[in-house]
């Protein structure tokens, strides 16, 4: 995207794919990945017209969508919560220097939407029945939030 190097891009873009993963991984069962795994999918195609005033939010999802493959390999990696969160608390102020606060919380509110919609997609127990967002996933979302809040 223009304005960031490709360091800064790859990022900035990749901070939204950290939280669904980390959302992913926060509790993991089969059943849970396979349908949140979808849900990454549906989340990537529906950004654009979910944030129309953010042509930052369109690009991500874009570059996102063709990084697919990428981005479940990293998610079956031993990449940690730690990591996930970590380079998404570098990305955010890249993000306010380079593309201005009002996209800045574009990417804030979408990052956010982004985990809440994965744990939302699959219950806690056998063939993803229960409670849609478990003890661990909302553990996540907390300390998400903190990251992107700070």
């Amino acid at each position: 995207m223009e304005g960031y190097t490709p360091e800064e891009w790859e990022l900035v873009a990749s901070g939204p794919a950290l939280a669904m993963l980390g959302a992913i991984k926060a509790d993991p069962t089969p059943i849970s990945m396979a349908r949140e795994f979808v849900e990454t999918g549906k989340v990537l195609i529906s950004g654009a017209s979910d944030f129309p005033q953010s042509v930052l939010i369109k690009e991500i999802c874009s570059y996102l969508a063709d990084k697919d493959t990428e981005v479940h390999e990293k998610a079956n990696g031993t990449l940690s919560e730690e990591f996930f969160l970590g380079e998404l608390a570098k990305a955010i102020p890249v993000v306010r220097a380079k593309s201005g606060e009002q996209e800045a919380q574009n990417y804030i509110d979408f990052t956010r939407h982004a985990a809440k919609r994965i744990t939302e997609a699959s219950g806690e127990k056998l063939f993803g029945t229960g409670e849609k967002v478990s003890d661990k996933e909302q553990a996540f979302l907390e300390r998400l939030e903190k990251v992107l809040v700070d």
